[in-house]
C-alpha cells in the first residue's frame, strides 16, 4: 500500500500525526489543507 509513503510525504510537510484520518480525502483535499496549514 502506498499509505505509508503518503503519511511519511505528509509528516515531512509538517501534518500532525493525526492526519491518517485524513488519508480517505481526495488527494486534493490533502493539498488544499497542507496549503491551508501553510498560511
Amino acid at each position: 500500500m502506498m499509505q505509508s509513503a503518503v503519511t511519511t510525504r505528509l509528516a515531512s510537510l509538517g501534518f500532525a500525526p493525526g492526519v491518517s484520518a485524513h488519508l480517505n480525502l481526495p488527494p486534493a483535499a490533502l493539498v488544499e489543507h497542507a496549503l491551508r496549514r501553510g498560511e
